[in-house]
């Protein structure tokens, strides 16, 4: 959540206040304020602030909201509408109220980490990732971006990727306990992973084959194994589904259109003025879709993998 913005003046004691974590002394003194002066955006925002570290998102959200119509050109309080609703899992009018905050501020670090809370919470994990990473684009020692985008991609089972970004976290917070504990669950999972994998070809097995013999008859299950197994294929097509709604537009719109602004800047002639940024966004968006790509692949191989089982 962004700070206040209030200079010296009536707002000083309130803001002492905070800072001794004495909520509702502020609380009190803020809404006195705004008796006298409604209009106070400052003290508006600090109030909003107060019930937010006060853990009354509620009250928060209104003062917020109130402050959004008195002053709908003001970026935090955008910002911090957003995430307060974040906090109410409310992700939807959190994205939107984000999306305005950035309208007024292109490179608000907190605004984009919120908005990668809110699209994760809609399931759009390809714009979390690309939100994620402009909160680190904005500030790269953001480590809660880093460790997000980490946790993100390794539920992904993008685990290279994952580790990147809690090496990363650490880099800049050597001390991170959650980042080395992240960290070490994802280098777990890769050792375990390369000792399931033989290290030799692929030769016949007998069993194998006996095995495979088997998986061709019908299967009888109980009422609880059919339900377990029921609840594992709703669970994987569900990601299986999303990954894949995700990619299409990336492959139809995203794509095309960037790949439209090279031949542009290629045409062009002369390529020492042109903007880099479609050359970053193209790179992105091409390991995005492999990413995406890799979700799909992995949630069908549990499923043949379930089934051999």
């Amino acid at each position: 959540m962004t700070g206040d913005n209030a200079g010296d003046g009536p707002l000083k004691q309130a803001r002492g206040l905070i800072r001794k974590r004495d909520f509702a002394g502020a609380i009190v003194y803020l809404r006195k304020l705004l008796d006298e002066n409604a209009s106070d955006a400052d003290g508006l925002e600090m109030l909003g602030l107060a019930y937010f570290l006060s853990k009354d998102p509620e009250n928060a959200r209104g003062v917020f909201e109130k402050l959004t119509l008195q002053d709908p050109k003001r970026a935090s309080g955008w910002i911090n509408l957003g995430a307060v609703l974040n906090q109410l899992r409310d992700y939807k009018k959190a994205a939107y109220a984000l999306r305005r905050g950035l309208q007024r501020d292109r490179n608000n670090a907190e605004a984009y980490f919120n908005l990668g809370v809110a699209q994760k919470g809609l399931r759009m994990n390809t714009m979390a990732i690309a939100a994620y990473k402009d909160a680190i684009r904005c500030r790269p020692e953001m480590v809660q971006a880093h460790l997000h985008l980490g946790a993100l991609y390794a539920e992904m089972k993008n685990q290279g990727l994952a580790m990147q970004s809690f090496q990363n976290a650490l880099k800049h917070d050597p001390e991170s306990e959650r980042a080395k504990q992240l960290l070490e669950q994802v280098q777990a999972f890769q050792r375990q992973a390369r000792k399931a994998a033989s290290p030799f070809g692929r030769l016949v097995d007998e069993a194998e084959l006996s095995t495979r013999v088997q998986d061709l008859a019908v299967r009888s299950l109980d009422e609880d194994r059919r339900t377990e197994e029921r609840e594992l294929v709703q669970n994987l097509t569900k990601k299986i589904r999303q990954s894949a709604r995700d990619l299409v537009p990336l492959l139809q719109e995203d794509l095309r259109q960037l790949v439209h602004q090279l031949q542009v800047i290629v045409r062009q002639g002369d390529a020492r003025h042109a903007n880099p940024e479609p050359h970053r966004r193209l790179a992105e968006t091409i390991e995005t879709a492999r990413e995406l790509r890799t979700v799909v692949a992995d949630g069908f191989a549990e499923l043949r993998d379930h089934l051999r089982k």
